[in-house]
């Protein structure tokens, strides 16, 4: 049996790619374009079913909140935060979980608006309504930013 077809038979599901993504974010050096490709990957095999999406780009939103950022510039920045934006646009659903790490994201890249615009938008909302942790992620990010 060659390689090829190994690999064609025996694709990873949502929870084994979910799984790789949170090990290649928890690196010494987190691995996002690793974890990323891995994600690409999937993301085909997975388009029937919206729940897997939401689990693995959920997965590659926490992933984004891993890299340091202290040393980075502001246009590098912005760039990853832009990365970030387009994996939450992207899912066709949001969950409170999703949301969760885009919020924390947000805030770990320093874009507060977004971060309260989102939140403010689902206050209300019935499968995202902000939770403690919610708050804590608003509140931390705050804390630390302005100490």
């Amino acid at each position: 049996m060659k390689y090829d077809e190994v690999t064609s038979s025996c694709r990873p599901d949502a929870t084994t790619a979910t799984i790789i993504v949170e090990c290649l974010s928890n690196a010494d050096e987190p691995r996002i374009n690793d974890a990323k490709s891995v994600v690409d990957m999937i993301l085909p095999d997975l388009k029937n079913n919206i729940k897997d999406v939401l689990k693995v780009q959920t997965a590659l939103l926490k992933a984004h909140r891993k890299i340091p950022v202290d040393e980075l510039t502001k246009n590098v920045k912005d760039n990853l935060f832009n990365t970030v934006e387009r994996i939450y646009r992207f899912l066709s659903i949001h969950d409170l979980m999703a949301m969760n790490a885009y919020l924390d994201a947000c805030c770990h890249f320093r874009h507060f608006r977004n971060a309260f615009q989102e939140f403010d938008e689902n206050k209300k909302s019935e499968d995202k309504r902000p939770d403690v942790a919610t708050c804590m992620i608003i509140i931390s990010a705050m804390v630390n930013y302005y100490n």
